[in-house]
C-alpha cells in the first residue's frame, strides 16, 4: 500500500488523498461500469470515507474491468471521447483505450513545459520539428504523441511535426529534406527507446545530423545507463529523456533536470544492500517524479503499481499496471542517501515512482526469474554497443530430450552485416552477456555456477532491419 512517511510535505500527501476520494465518490456515482463493478463486489458506496477506506477497495485489470465493460461505459461522459487508440501489449490481444480533449491537453502541459525547460532559447527558434518515431496507426503510442504534438503546434508558433513512425527510411528522407532543405536544425523526437536510438545511430552515419540540436524522450523500453551515455555522445548530455507512460493512461511521469544524474550517482556510489533497502531490488530502477494532483499512485501486496487517475474521461480506478516498482517521497529518499550523495535536495516535494520491470515479460529458465530488464542491461554494456543494437527476443524451448534451451536473438548494429563478424565477435557477445547477467541476477549467477554450459544461452544474430524477426519492443517469450 502507499506508504507515508511523517517528515513528508503533510500538504502534497494530503491534498492527493483527498482528491483521490473525491474523484471516486465522482467515479462511483457517474461512470456505469465502475457502479457495476462496485455492485458485483458487495461494495457500499458510503462505507468509503477515508484513505483507509478507499485501500481496502478491490483492484481493477484488464481482466475484471476492462475486458467486461465497453469504452462507453467506462466513461464519465461518452460524448467526450474523441479518437480510440488500441494497444495488445504482449498477449496479442488488443484493447482500445478512448482519448479525450482533457487527457490531451494535461499530457500535452506537461511536454510543453519539459521541453521549454530543456531547449536552450526556444523563444528564438525559428521552426522546431516534432518527429514521432513511434508505431502510428491505431497504435497507442504514436496515436497519443501525434495527438500531444498537435496541441504543442497550436500553442509554440515555432513548432511543427510529422509522423512517419517506426519506419527508418522514411525517417531518414524527413531528415534529408529538413535537414538540408528546409534548413531546420533542432529536433524533436519522441518515440520507443530502440527505434529511436536506430534513427539517431543511422542518421549519423549518413551524416544527417552534425550541427543539428536534438532532443530525444523515449519510453516503451527501459532506458539504461549504457543507452543514455551512447546515445548523449551524439546529440549531447541532457538531451535524452525517460517517458514513463503506459497505453491505458499515456505520459505519467518525464525524466526531470536531475533523474538521470540521480541514478548514475546512486549507481557508482550505493553498494547492493543500499540499493536493495531503498529499492527491493539489487540494482537500480527507473525513477520518476510525479504530480500528485494527477496521479495518485500505491503499490499492491505483489509489487505491482496501482494507479487511480485524475486526468482522463475514462480513468483507471485501483488499476494494477503490469508494472513492479514502488514510491517513495522525496524526505525518505533524501535520508537514504544522505551519507553517500550529501548534495542531492529534490527541486519540489513531489513523491517518487520507480519502475523495476515488467509484470508479463520474465523469463523463467530452470525455475530462474530473469526480467527483460536484466536481459536488456546486459546486452547494452557500452563494450557490445558497436557490435548489437539492443533489440532482443529471449525465450526458452526444449531440445529432443526435454532439457531446457536458453535462446536469445540479438541484432546487429546498423552498420554490420552477418558476414563481418567473427567468430571472435560472437564469443565475445556471449562472454560479455553472460559476464553482465551474473553480476545483475544472483540466482542466474548460482545456476550457472551449477550446471556450467547447460545456463549459456543460444545467441542467435540477425541483421538490423525490417525484415528480421524482431518486434517493436524487446520481448521474452515463453515457448
Amino acid at each position: 500500500m502507499y506508504k507515508v512517511d511523517s517528515k513528508q510535505t503533510v500538504d502534497i500527501i494530503e491534498i492527493s488523498q483527498q482528491k483521490v476520494l473525491s474523484n471516486f465518490l465522482l467515479y462511483a456515482h457517474k461512470i456505469p461500469a465502475y457502479i457495476k463493478f462496485l455492485s458485483d463486489q458487495k461494495i457500499n458506496i458510503s462505507d468509503i470515507k477515508n484513505i483507509d477506506d478507499f485501500n481496502r477497495l478491490p483492484y481493477t485489470n484488464q481482466e475484471n474491468y476492462i475486458e467486461l465493460f465497453s469504452l462507453k461505459d467506462r466513461s464519465i461522459d461518452p460524448t467526450k471521447i474523441t479518437q480510440i487508440l488500441s494497444s495488445s501489449g504482449s498477449s496479442g490481444k488488443p484493447h482500445y483505450w478512448a482519448q479525450d480533449e482533457n487527457l490531451d491537453m494535461s499530457i500535452a502541459a506537461d511536454f510543453k513545459s519539459r521541453i521549454e525547460k530543456d531547449i536552450d532559447n526556444i523563444d528564438n527558434i525559428d521552426t522546431i520539428l516534432g518527429i514521432v518515431t513511434a508505431g502510428m496507426g491505431v497504435w497507442g503510442a504514436g496515436g497519443l504523441m501525434s495527438r500531444v504534438f498537435r496541441i504543442l503546434s497550436q500553442e509554440l508558433d515555432s513548432f511543427q511535426f510529422i509522423t512517419p513512425g517506426l519506419d527508418i527510411d522514411e525517417n531518414m528522407k524527413i531528415l534529408e529534406h529538413y535537414v538540408k532543405k528546409e534548413k531546420i536544425n533542432t529536433l524533436v523526437l519522441i518515440g520507443y527507446t530502440s527505434s529511436t536510438k536506430d534513427i539517431i545511430d543511422i542518421a549519423k552515419e549518413k551524416n544527417l545530423i552534425k550541427n543539428i540540436n536534438i532532443y530525444a524522450y523515449v519510453g516503451g523500453d527501459i532506458l539504461s545507463n549504457e543507452i543514455r551515455k551512447r546515445v548523449e555522445s551524439i546529440i549531447g548530455k541532457g538531451r535524452l529523456k525517460s517517458l514513463y507512460a503506459a497505453s491505458e493512461v499515456g505520459i505519467m511521469a518525464i525524466d526531470n533536470d536531475y533523474t538521470p544524474e540521480l541514478k548514475l550517482i546512486m549507481e557508482q556510489r550505493l553498494n547492493e544492500n543500499e540499493i536493495e533497502k531503498i529499492f527491493n531490488t539489487k540494482y537500480i530502477p527507473s525513477i520518476y517524479q510525479y504530480n500528485p494532483n494527477k496521479h495518485f499512485f500505491q503499490v499492491s501486496e505483489n509489487g505491482l503499481i496501482v494507479i487511480t487517475d485524475f486526468t482522463s474521461n475514462t480513468p483507471l480506478i485501483r488499476y494494477t499496471l503490469n508494472d513492479n516498482g514502488g514510491i517513495i517521497t522525496s524526505n525518505k529518499l533524501e535520508e537514504y542517501i544522505k551519507e553517500k550523495i550529501p548534495n542531492f535536495k529534490p527541486k519540489d516535494k513531489n513523491p517518487f515512482i520507480f519502475i523495476s520491470s515488467k509484470k508479463d515479460v520474465v523469463l523463467s529458465f530452470y525455475s530462474v526469474k530473469i526480467p527483460s530488464f536484466h536481459i536488456q542491461s546486459s546486452i547494452q554494456s557500452e563494450e557490445l554497443l558497436s557490435l548489437i543494437s539492443g533489440k532482443f527476443r529471449a525465450y526458452q524451448e526444449l531440445d529432443p530430450n526435454g532439457n531446457p534451451i536458453f535462446k536469445l536473438h540479438l541484432e546487429l548494429s546498423p552498420n554490420l552485416s552477418y558476414s563481418q563478424i567473427s567468430k571472435n565477435d560472437e564469443k565475445f557477445i556471449k562472454e560479455t552477456f553472460v559476464r553482465n547477467l551474473r553480476k545483475i541476477n544472483g540466482e542466474y549467477n548460482k545456476l550457472i555456477s551449477s550446471i556450467k554450459e547447460k545456463a549459456v544461452p543460444q545467441i542467435i544474430l540477425e541483421e538490423f532491419g525490417p525484415d528480421n524477426s524482431f518486434k517493436t519492443k524487446n520481448k521474452i517469450k515463453q515457448v
